[in-house]
């Protein structure tokens, strides 16, 4: 119900009731134009569970809308581990929600912060971070276009290279440039 980008609001709830991170073990924070069936979700959670996990997203299913390829499902596997999960969909133990949750004031739109929390859950050895392909789930919008059109004051490329910057990715930066332009 908080009026604003999704980053921002999620930081905003959590900074105001504290006491919800304590809780719970496991976070997700999806998009809401994802599609999936709640026994896929409970699936996500018992592989989170299972592999002990601190950051994970679900699989895209191969008919998505995707930024990156590589978060299309791999029907060959179960999970794939990995250092990116995407801002779309990321699930986060309870240790790695207390470390990356001041980030998510850090960018209006999320763009950036995708590339730090798998730096940040890295650097505390809080565990592994995977994409989940037997659990995937529907991305039907196009990217961004409902988020910009309500919020034109958006500089989403601004966002992530202030973030990139602050945490020292430039190198990622170029990569992330090449492939979405």
């Amino acid at each position: 119900r908080r009026p604003g980008p999704k980053w921002p609001c999620i930081g905003e709830l959590l900074a105001d009731q504290a006491e919800l991170i304590d809780e719970y073990d496991a976070f997700w924070f999806p998009d809401d134009d994802l599609s999936v069936a709640t026994s896929e979700v409970n699936r996500m959670f018992a592989f989170f569970h299972a592999h002990q996990l601190c950051l994970a997203q679900p699989a895209l299913t191969r008919d998505s809308t995707y930024t990156w390829s590589t978060l299309l499902r791999d029907s060959r596997c179960h999970m794939r581990y990995t250092s990116f999960v995407e801002v779309m969909a990321p699930m986060f133990s309870r240790a790695a929600l207390e470390l990356c949750a001041p980030t998510f004031f850090e960018s209006r739109s999320g763009w950036g912060l995708d590339w730090i929390w798998p730096l940040l859950c890295q650097r505390a050895g809080l565990g592994r971070i995977a994409v989940i392909d037997a659990t995937p789930v529907a991305h039907r919008r196009p990217i961004g276009g409902e988020l910009y059109a309500n919020h034109p004051d958006m500089d989403p490329r601004s966002d992530a290279a202030k973030v990139i910057r602050r945490y020292g990715l430039q190198d990622r930066w170029i990569t992330f440039l090449n492939c979405v332009l």
